[in-house]
């Protein structure tokens, strides 16, 4: 950063050199033209002034002539009648030449030549000095190292994709190595579990089919993530009613079946008309994403003497905005930057498993609709605020 300062600095440094350098030379051209004028004048009444010391009435007839004469008629005429009587006095045809040097105008030229040599000279050193200038120099240079960057930076984008796709592949291929194994598992301990047992091998048996469970559900949504990520999901665009989507999610939410009585921990309510309200989504994946967050709320409040999750629904012609809240301990401002991200670990979680997964695949679905969610505190209840945004118009499949 430091040597971009630098060379913006000479960049500006130069340019100043070469404003000045042009407003000079625009003055000495302006000053010489203007000395020229001058002289030709001066020396036009010089000659009218000689001219009348010796004859007034020639003299009075010139300057008549003078004020009356056209350009055309100085071209012309009065120039062939100036060559001719410049011969008859006995000057010859090169008379004017010889006057022009006896009289020491030349000088005058000279000076003016100088002058304007000294002005394009200095112009041409400029001009090599800012191809060859270390200003030019540095800006080519950063130029080049910038061409460098680039390639390598598209070479970097590139090893990463590939890198991320083979990361992909290879979380699935562990992820179904899993899963086999693991359904013989739990198969095995729900036929423990209808067997006859003592309570303390009846209570081991239920905490591992419980892990069991959990396993599998984070290698589903870690399978899920993956297929997101690499556009292999293609979204429906069904008609589905919005109180269903969330009396579903309610439904299908793990962590809600923790809670006895559900009627008594989620508080829901919809604006007017908007519980029939209708939206084009894919019903499976958006129960799914507003279960993550809802099941989300329902672990952080599991603890909790008196915690509640109120889901608020609202719509309008446009967009349907559902709000998610509970009255736990609420999120910190780095929680509300990261939490959708993958492996994001948030509040103190009551569920052993919870490793960041659901929120990550819920803004993914939700995304993948056209949605946007976005994570903060609630002012009304004091926990957290998910605010889920969908558009009800249909839209094409995305991919």
């Amino acid at each position: 950063m430091g040597n971009q300062d630098d060379i913006e600095q000479k960049f500006m440094n130069f340019r100043k050199k070469q404003t000045l350098f042009i407003a000079v030379s625009f003055i000495v051209n302006a000053a010489v033209v203007m000395l020229l004028c001058l002289y030709y004048n001066f020396k036009q009444r010089a000659l009218t002034g000689a001219l009348y010391l010796y004859d007034k009435t020639s003299a009075e007839n010139y300057l008549d002539v003078l004020s009356k004469m056209k350009i055309t008629q100085a071209v012309g005429r009065y120039v062939n009648e100036g060559n001719a009587a410049i011969e008859k006095i006995g000057y010859g045809s090169k008379g004017y030449s010889y006057i022009f040097l006896l009289s020491g105008e030349i000088c005058i030229y000279i000076i003016a030549l100088l002058t304007l040599s000294v002005v394009f000279i200095c112009c041409m050193v400029s001009i090599r000095s800012m191809t060859a200038h270390s200003v030019i120099a540095d800006a080519l240079a950063v130029k080049e190292r910038n061409v460098i960057l680039e390639n390598r930076l598209k070479q970097e984008n590139e090893y990463n994709k590939k890198q991320q796709r083979k990361m992909q592949d290879f979380i699935e291929n562990i992820a179904h190595q899993i899963k086999t194994p693991l359904a013989a598992i739990i198969l095995n301990l729900e036929f423990m579990q209808e067997l006859h047992m003592d309570k303390r091998m009846g209570r081991l048996v239920d905490e591992s089919a419980g892990s069991a469970f959990r396993i599998r559900n984070f290698i589903r949504t870690l399978l899920n993530i993956s297929r997101f990520e690499n556009k292999k999901v293609i979204i429906a665009a069904d008609e589905v009613i919005i109180g269903s989507i969330i009396t579903d999610s309610i439904n299908n939410c793990m962590n809600c079946m923790i809670h006895e009585n559900q009627n008594d921990i989620f508080i829901v309510k919809y604006d007017d008309k908007c519980e029939s309200a209708v939206i084009y989504a894919d019903e499976m994946w958006l129960v799914e994403a507003i279960a993550n967050v809802i099941g989300n709320s329902a672990d952080y409040i599991k603890n909790i003497p008196d915690g509640k999750v109120y889901i608020t629904a609202g719509c309008d012609e446009r967009k349907v905005v559902i709000r998610i809240e509970d009255n736990g301990k609420g999120l910190t401002v780095k929680d509300q930057d990261d939490i959708f991200d993958r492996f994001s670990t948030t509040r103190n979680s009551a569920s052993d498993m919870h490793v960041g997964l659901g929120l990550n695949l819920s803004r993914l679905i939700i995304e993948a609709h056209y949605g946007i969610i976005k994570a903060g505190n609630s002012e009304e209840y004091g926990g957290a605020e998910f605010t889920i945004i969908l558009p009800r118009y249909r839209l094409k499949d995305k991919r």
